[in-house]
């Protein structure tokens, strides 16, 4: 059984490295390539396990932090698609334990409370899962251990014989203007979506194959600064007066202030 290990993992956790040396004697620390996925190139995986057959184990590990914060940015779900992408399995191992406050149902990550709520969390582990990626969790000290039960579980052809991999959820790269836009205070992708299509309807923007339209971002914060002077029933989904609000003053709009595009006169 050879392992191979990308050399970042090598870099950033050696602890973790050594403990598959000591499981895996074929364990090799090599850099994995780095596959477009939209405007980003990201490793199918920290690790590439080859199987008998030819086909590929792929397995990403983060720590409870790291996933939280991976989830702002859309990077796990980018990341398992690339894994879904390169490898006939794919999985998730986090070094650590993610649990919920029973009181307002906060996620507590390595017995941290965070402010991430866990109806979201558990939902985006749910379509993970749902997508065919495998989602462990194990101590750091376990870690090899997981990746040998997983390895154990893919490489078994015989048991697998008549099973067809039907994925149910895909993640498609996402549109820049939408990643761009979702950083904005409390934003996030479904409102990023909703101001640029509001953006582009308001801009005789032509519906794309996905049926969006979509505006430009200068578009589409200009429109975002004027939404004041819209009739509530008429602005974009989940822009209500507090996220406007909000936005214009991490703007540095005042209240007399708006955006607006402007051409070069020769």
């Amino acid at each position: 059984m050879i392992v191979i290990v990308d050399e970042n993992e090598n870099t950033q956790a050696p602890q973790i490295v050594e403990g598959l040396k000591r499981l895996f004697p074929q364990t090799i620390v090599a850099s994995l390539p780095h596959r477009e996925f939209g405007s980003e190139r990201i490793t199918a995986g920290d690790i590439n396990i080859p199987l008998d057959n030819g086909e590929i184990l792929a397995i990403e590990r983060k720590t409870a932090t790291d996933f939280l914060n991976s989830i702002k940015d859309r990077h796990i779900i980018n990341q398992v698609e690339v894994m879904h992408q390169n490898a006939k399995y794919c999985a998730i191992i986090i070094t650590g334990k993610l649990a919920y406050s029973p009181v307002d149902d906060h996620v507590i990550a390595d017995k941290r409370d965070t402010e991430w709520k866990g109806k979201s969390v558990r939902a985006l582990l749910d379509l993970i899962q749902l997508s065919g990626c495998i989602i462990r969790y194990c101590p750091v000290s376990e870690y090899a251990s997981m990746v040998k039960e997983i390895y154990d579980v893919v490489s078994k052809p015989a048991e697998h014989r008549g099973i067809i991999k039907n994925r149910i959820v895909t993640f498609p790269p996402i549109d820049d203007r939408v990643q761009f836009l979702a950083q904005l205070p409390g934003v996030g992708l479904e409102s990023a979506e909703s101001l640029l299509n509001f953006a582009g309807m308001m801009e005789s923007v032509k519906p794309d194959e996905d049926n969006n339209t979509f505006s430009t971002v200068a578009q589409a914060l200009h429109w975002l600064s004027i939404l004041v002077q819209i009739d509530q029933d008429s602005r974009p989904k989940n822009w209500g007066p507090k996220r406007i609000l909000t936005n214009r003053k991490f703007l540095g709009l005042n209240s007399n202030e708006y955006l607006k595009i402007e051409k070069e006169i020769d």
